[in-house]
């Protein structure tokens, strides 16, 4: 990883954390399409973990929201609350190969702030499965904010999603990326 993109990472991050604490809070979430089904809940986030994923990529995001969202060290989804997300129960296989176990099938798109698709390892299959191309476009129909990580932004591109501003992808080469 680049020390441009680790720094950008940080302080995405960082300022993910700040909104979670109360600032800016307000001009970040009052747009936001989600149904609210606890008042203490600020944040809602559906992960969709692509096949290879990069579990440094998921560990970094989901632990971030794990320590804005906690009080007193104790682990509490207490201001943001997660669902990793599958049409399936079956596992996802990570890059290095550790499974993570989906929590939750596909929801209604509006119970998410965000739903992040984490990608991972390129090769010559398919990242997602046509069931999930399909729950991204109509979660982008219905309004919802996409957020793709890692290779994440290419599924996004699949999906026919990703139709202007290509600055993100200054650590892979263009021609991987082809809209």
């Amino acid at each position: 990883m680049s020390q441009d993109s680790y720094g950008t990472t940080v302080r995405h991050q960082w300022r993910l954390a700040e909104c979670l604490n109360g600032w800016k809070a307000k001009r970040l979430f009052h747009l936001s399409p989600r149904r609210r089904s606890a008042p203490s809940v600020q944040l809602k986030v559906g992960f969709i973990l692509a096949r290879s994923f990069t579990l440094t990529a998921f560990a970094m995001f989901i632990d971030t929201l794990r320590l804005a969202s906690d009080e007193f060290d104790r682990s509490g989804r207490i201001k943001a609350d997660w669902e990793v997300l599958s049409h399936s129960r079956h596992l996802v296989t990570s890059s290095c190969g550790v499974q993570v176990s989906p929590t939750s099938s596909f929801l209604d798109p509006v119970e998410f702030d965000y739903i992040v698709v984490v990608g991972g390892r390129l090769t010559n299959g398919q990242s997602v499965d046509n069931e999930t191309l399909k729950y991204l476009r109509d979660a982008a129909s219905n309004g919802a904010r996409l957020i793709g990580i890692c290779t994440g932004t290419f599924i996004l591109a699949e999906a026919g999603l990703i139709t202007r501003d290509l600055r993100q992808l200054a650590s892979l080469p263009r021609e991987r990326f082809l809209i």
